[in-house]
């Protein structure tokens, strides 16, 4: 069966699993009634299981320990003590919501009071740099060990008047007397 199906396209294969699955329940379901047991069973009687609703003293020790559950994991997060009194009324109608306000609280009482600062949006710019670093790590072009260019030698430095002196009095012949006139040229163009 799976050979078989191995060999049709994907499309297919999903329509002819289905047919042969349906095929072979077609064949159990009409071999049943000759295989029928010698005594038929009676389906033992069974007891659900009884619920009921827990008492309100049940929902107080729940609702108690949980609060004290949720205080703890608050100090132990943030290092700091809980204020049950600052928690609004509102926060205290589910679980869920007085979770994520003692959360808050703990979390702003650990910066010193002040609000979390909310994450602003970010700017296109900033996308475009997020983006481009992203793209940088990916391929490795900031790694320590990755080709840098050479430098260029159109970043001169700037020539003062030592270098003009030096320039003058290392006069080498072999170039010519143009060749050093063009380079101390450029080296007083270079000067300002």
């Amino acid at each position: 069966m799976e050979a078989e199906l191995a060999s049709l396209p994907p499309a297919d294969r999903l329509d002819r699993r289905m047919t042969m699955l349906q095929t072979q329940l077609d064949q159990l379901r009409t071999a049943a009634p000759q295989a029928q047991p010698a005594q038929p069973r009676a389906p033992a009687p069974q007891t659900p299981p009884v619920q009921r609703d827990p008492s309100d003293q049940e929902r107080a020790d729940y609702m108690e320990k949980r609060v004290r559950e949720i205080v703890t994991e608050a100090q132990q997060s943030f290092g700091v003590t809980i204020d049950l009194d600052a928690v609004p009324d509102g926060d205290w109608e589910s679980e869920d919501t007085f979770y994520r306000s003692v959360m808050k609280q703990a979390a702003q009482a650990s910066t010193g009071g002040n609000a979390v600062p909310k994450k602003q949006a970010e700017t296109p710019a900033q996308m475009r740099d997020r983006i481009r670093q992203e793209e940088r790590e990916r391929l490795g072009v900031n790694s320590p060990a990755a080709p840098r260019a050479a430098p260029s030698s159109s970043r001169k430095k700037t020539a003062d008047e030592a270098d003009v002196r030096a320039a003058a009095q290392s006069y080498d012949s072999k170039l010519g007397p143009k060749a050093n006139v063009k380079r101390m040229q450029e080296l007083r163009a270079t000067m300002g």
